[in-house]
């Protein structure tokens, strides 16, 4: 798959993609990058992601202590001699690259172990947390960091620290005047757009008090979108930056889920099409993710602010209007009137809706 993905590469650049459903840009990426290149392309050797450079085993541990496939050291073992780590490079190597594996999961309360946490040992058992369990199903990687709740600013890398720390902050202090800060704890920690950051800078001093608000305590100062507006950012601020672009992103997604079109959207912000489409999907899934984290957690408040955000984010559509994603294509545009001239859609008046309009809803 590598020379493939290498002719996705190309093609992108063009504005292709590799699609299931298209056969026809298929065709056309061939073509870009000349299929005979493609054929004869030369394959690197298959190698283990369980390897700690690719930090694999991490994951790995936790789903089979978590998915209840290996509850102790000795089942542990017998597992880790099956795996291509242990056929291409040892299983020395396999055993040492679990046990680091295995102590970043206790330290960060994944998971207990009963007995010695040497799986060397043969002596212990595992067993999952609520943390741990959160983890597997949100999909957040595991193998991010320790997940400890302080007032230290964590690096930008650490997802895990990042989603439970600020969930856990919006527990006690959390914006409800918009939609602002339930969007910023749902947009993705990687954002990759710069920003325009004179046009960021005028922007922010146009928000109103609301929006400030949540702007505070998330982290943005003023000061710094002053001195990043005139050139003066230093990269050794990498957390600063990585906030700031996080919430220059939640500030395009808030637009787009009032509905705001793409066309201005991509004026405001100076943002191609592409990427905020990127953006929008992108979103969409880690919504999903955080949805699942605080399902897990049993946090129950806050999975009921996040859970309709994936849908609307996925669509672009404001709250009310999630009742249309049910019905068939034909009623869309019924609907839409009566909602457009100022009557509010309720879930509690589907049945009755249904029925005004004589509409079957689709499957969902």
């Amino acid at each position: 798959m590598i020379p493939l993905e290498k002719a996705t590469s190309y093609a992108k650049q063009g504005n292709w993609s590799v699609s299931s459903r298209s056969l026809q840009a298929f065709a056309r990426i061939l073509t870009e990058y000349h299929s005979r290149k493609l054929v004869r392309e030369t394959l690197p050797p298959i190698t283990s992601c369980l390897s700690k450079a690719k930090k694999g085993m991490t994951r790995l541990i936790l789903e089979i202590i978590v998915g209840g496939i290996c509850t102790c050291s000795t089942q542990i073992q017998r597992y880790l001699k099956h795996t291509l780590l242990s056929a291409t490079e040892g299983y020395d190597t396999a055993l040492n690259a679990a046990q680091s594996a295995l102590q970043l999961l206790i330290d960060s309360g994944f998971i207990e172990v009963e007995g010695s946490a040497v799986i060397a040992d043969a002596t212990g058992s595992y067993k999952m947390t609520k943390l741990g369990e959160a983890v597997v199903a949100s999909g957040l990687a595991p193998e991010e960091g320790r997940v400890k709740v302080t007032s230290q600013c964590l690096t930008s890398s650490n997802i895990l620290q990042v989603v439970y720390r600020e969930l856990h902050k919006a527990m006690r202090s959390f914006v409800l005047a918009n939609d602002l800060h339930i969007i910023y704890l749902i947009t993705p920690i990687h954002v990759h757009i710069d920003p325009d950051w004179q046009r960021y800078y005028d922007i922010y001093l146009q928000l109103d008090e609301s929006f400030k608000a949540v702007a505070l305590i998330i982290g943005i100062r003023e000061v710094f979108l002053g001195k990043a507006s005139s050139g003066q950012i230093s990269h050794t601020q990498r957390d600063v930056i990585s906030i700031h672009r996080r919430f220059w992103a939640a500030l395009l997604l808030h637009d787009l889920v009032q509905e705001v079109p793409f066309e201005k959207i991509m004026i405001r912000y100076n943002v191609q099409r592409g990427t905020l489409q990127a953006l929008q999907q992108s979103s969409s899934s880690f919504a999903g993710m955080v949805n699942t984290f605080c399902e897990r957690l049993k946090w129950r408040n806050l999975k009921v602010l996040v859970e309709d955000y994936q849908e609307r984010l996925d669509l672009g559509i404001a709250p009310e209007l999630c009742i249309i994603v049910k019905l068939s294509a034909s009623a869309w545009s019924n609907v839409l009137i009566i909602f457009r001239r100022g009557f509010l859609m309720s879930k509690a008046l589907e049945p009755e809706l249904y029925g005004m309009l004589g509409i079957v809803p689709s499957p969902t």
